[in-house]
């Protein structure tokens, strides 16, 4: 939506007959009559002006929720030799797998449905929160698993309910 544009006033440049440029003789300023004003209705656009429509920000969070299912799946291999081979405790796994398949669920439903999958989020960032200790915070395998639990909490925050006036039961009582 385009703010409304103020009204245009447009001035009669018209010079006086004869040389303005003569000895003795001074353009006068242009009378009240001269004065044009003049609005523009509401659906032209200038085409220097391209419309703008900002990107919501759960759009955002689910573009970085992608990136973050690309940096975790390139160290998919990684992340099934280290638990296979008890490298890492099995509970890294048993905390990730569920989380990641959380956060993408609550990505769904926050691109099908606007203010949707909060509990989803929240239990992504508790899982992957919970499991950073057990794959090693000094390892690079580890940052996408961070990364996710980022995501979830902010996943949370812009999946929350929109802030509505007071019902009946919440109002303050007397």
């Amino acid at each position: 939506m385009t703010p409304p544009r103020p009204p245009l006033r447009l001035v009669d440049n018209a010079r006086p007959a004869g040389d303005a440029n003569a000895p003795g003789t001074s353009p006068e300023p242009p009378g009240e009559d001269a004065v044009i004003d003049a609005e523009f209705p509401a659906g032209d656009a200038v085409a220097d002006d391209p419309p703008r429509t900002p990107l919501p920000p759960r759009f955002i969070v689910l573009g970085l929720i992608a990136f973050q299912l690309i940096g975790a799946l390139s160290y998919a291999g990684k992340y099934v030799d280290l638990t296979r081979t008890e490298t890492v405790s099995p509970a890294a796994a048993i905390l990730s797998a569920p989380a990641l398949a959380c956060l993408c669920i609550g990505a769904l439903l926050l691109a099908l449905r606007p203010g949707r999958g909060r509990a989803w989020f929240l239990a992504a960032a508790v899982g992957l929160g919970v499991s950073i200790p057990f794959w090693g915070i000094s390892y690079s395998w580890t940052w996408p698993v961070a990364f996710g639990a980022m995501l979830g909490l902010a996943g949370a925050w812009y999946a929350r309910a929109a802030d509505g006036p007071p019902d009946e039961t919440t109002a303050a009582q007397p």
